[in-house]
């Protein structure tokens, strides 16, 4: 676009004021035609004192430079005066065709006065100036050039301008370029080259992003050899996109490794639970792309640096998937399945016919009975094998261990070793060789512990032997259906069940004498209590004498027939028609009970 400024230095009978003449042309080469637009301009140098506005002559002219008048503006117009620049005129000539060799120069004429006078160039208010236009050669335009994806062809559009004229095209990205041969359109309408598929190895000018900008040059020539060039080249540009697909993509390697905490047998397995995947990856960018990341996904987590998962929670088979992506955002994913072991934690469990573990005493046949001093165990695992390839690495033991009540635990001892594999039951014949006390309870543990670490146990209680009373008398205790070895308790076997047919009473007497006798007539106090003998009562006197427990248990039949009774601490005498005679001991300001009930067993 060819543009100036022709400046009035002076406008005559005004020494005050000045003007100028701004012009610019803009041309087609297709048409070989100009446009020119002039603007005519004036500011002071002094605004007179007084004066705002004024009335004043100007003339704005384009010529042909044969003379022929190609735009004007001529009159009077009354102005605001102003130091700064004030825009007077425009005129705009259209479409001025250019010469053969596409050549043009025309007049611009501008004149501007307070009287109208003609003036001449040498008195500053009036002047003629020549102007050279763009040289218009018929160099064609590029009007479209579409996007492409690399690997597929260009589409570059433009209007020639003769039919005999020939072009090239000139592609270039970075540090790659590439200039077609002689395009011979032989039209003078809308041409579209698609000629020249763009390579994918200008990828290598895009390494850290999906898109480029590539330009386009077009350069017309006026001879078939393409040798003389007509004009300006036009350039355009268009975006280029690097694929995604495997020539493009980074390439990726994937390795898996087991990962846990359990011994060497292990480290080659994944276990259910107990083992997580490790992935190795290694890989490259293509075309000058550079591996930015990699990722791994297992059971739907993701996993970033490091590449360990957590523990693999579901048995079978587990899909690990890997992805690499490259610094232009692409990337790639591998897949590879691992075969995960199912597990479960090992229990402890009843044999064949049995509701559950037996941890009993028997005898030196290992015949269960209560009075024995042996012990017999029957119990059964339940365990995962952990196997693979036909070859089992997980193995299971039972052991037991025992404590007299209120002791410590012996040492472990294995009743079934993890290699012995002919059955999961044991019955063992008589352990302990007859240590048992037959008057001292004992908890025993039996345990199922896996190579891999896990166990079940189970803890039972073994009684004394069953009696029907026992009254230990330097302890201070009593004991219903079994040895007493504890001091000041009173204590009921496990498998005894307490039945009370009648709701319970007391009577409590508070700060006996020295000594003190109380009398408790059962017919008072249940009127229902009748029979022929048949019936039983049972009587309890608990209390506490000088920092001991003191007791005194009686049986007695409806006709005051005495059964069975037990004291310490207490006497007790059981009378004809159901009267129970206590005689206390001496105590001061402690409390005692009697309860009594109907048909009380144990």
């Amino acid at each position: 676009m060819a543009s100036g400024t022709i400046y009035i230095s002076q406008v005559i009978d005004d020494p005050y004021s000045e003007a100028k003449i701004d012009w610019a042309s803009t041309g087609d080469q297709y048409t070989r035609t100009s446009t020119v637009t002039a603007k005519l301009y004036i500011r002071f140098k002094k605004i007179p004192t007084g004066s705002t506005t004024g009335s004043w002559y100007s003339a704005l002219m384009i010529e042909d430079d044969d003379g022929t008048n190609l735009a004007s503006a001529t009159g009077y117009q009354t102005l605001s005066l102003s130091t700064s620049w004030v825009l007077v005129k425009t005129i705009t000539a259209r479409e001025i065709p250019h010469a053969g060799n596409g050549e043009k120069s025309i007049k611009i004429y501008g004149s501007f006065s307070p009287s109208g006078e003609s003036v001449y160039e040498n008195d500053g208010g009036y002047i003629i100036k020549f102007v050279t236009l763009d040289k218009l050669t018929g160099a064609s335009t590029i009007s479209h050039a579409s996007d492409v994806i690399l690997g597929n062809s260009c589409s570059v559009r433009w209007n020639p301008y003769s039919a005999t004229y020939r072009y090239k095209l000139t592609f270039r990205l970075g540090n790659w370029s590439y200039r077609t041969g002689v395009i011979y359109p032989n039209r003078t309408s809308s041409y579209t080259y698609t000629g020249y598929t763009i390579p994918i190895d200008v990828a290598e000018q895009i390494t850290n992003a999906k898109t480029g900008k590539m330009t386009v040059t077009l350069t017309t020539y006026s001879n078939s050899s393409a040798t003389t060039q007509v004009g300006s080249a036009s350039s355009a540009s268009f975006t280029v996109t690097v694929p995604s697909n495997t020539e493009t993509n980074p390439s990726v390697a994937m390795s898996l490794t087991p990962v846990s905490s359990l011994g060497s047998d292990f480290s080659s397995l994944y276990i259910q639970g107990y083992s997580k995947v490790d992935a190795n990856f290694s890989g490259s960018g293509k075309y000058g792309a550079s591996i930015n990341s990699y990722s791994m996904s297992v059971l739907g987590n993701a996993y970033s640096s490091p590449y360990t998962s957590g523990y693999l929670t579901t048995a079978g088979t587990v899909t690990v998937k890997g992805r690499a992506t490259d610094s232009r955002g692409h990337y790639t994913d591998i897949s590879e399945n691992i075969s995960v072991i199912p597990y479960s934690k090992p229990k402890i469990q009843a044999v064949s016919g049995e509701t559950g573990v037996v941890v009993a005493r028997c005898d030196e046949n290992g015949h269960l009975t209560d009075s024995g001093t042996y012990l017999k165990i029957r119990a059964k695992r339940s365990y995962s094998r952990v196997e693979s390839g036909g070859v089992q690495y997980n193995f299971c033991k039972i052991r037991y261990r025992y404590k007299v009540e209120g002791g410590t635990y012996e040492p472990w001892t294995d009743i079934l070793s993890s290699d012995s594999l002919d059955s999961d039951e044991v019955s063992t014949g008589a352990l302990l060789n007859g240590t048992l006390s037959v008057q001292a309870s004992y908890t025993v543990q039996v345990e199922a512990i896996d190579d891999i670490g896990e166990s079940a146990r189970t803890t039972i209680s073994i009684p004394t032997e069953k009696v029907y009373l026992h009254r230990a008398g330097s302890r201070g205790s009593l004991g219903f259906g079994e040895y007493v070895d504890e001091d000041d308790v009173v204590s009921i076997a496990k498998d005894k069940h307490v039945r009370l047919k009648s709701s319970i009473n007391g009577v409590r007497m508070h700060g006996k004498a020295l000594s003190g006798m109380a009398a408790f007539d059962i017919a008072t106090h249940f009127a229902d209590f009748t029979g022929s003998g048949s019936e039983r009562q049972v009587f309890f006197v608990f209390g506490e004498a000088n920092g001991k427990i003191v007791c005194g248990v009686a049986m007695v039949s409806d006709n005051g027939t005495t059964l069975w009774d037990g004291t310490t601490g207490v006497t007790l005498t059981t009378q004809s028609g159901g009267v129970l005679t206590v005689t206390l001991p001496a105590v001061a300001n402690d409390i005692f009970t009697i309860f009594s009930s109907r048909d009380f067993s144990v």
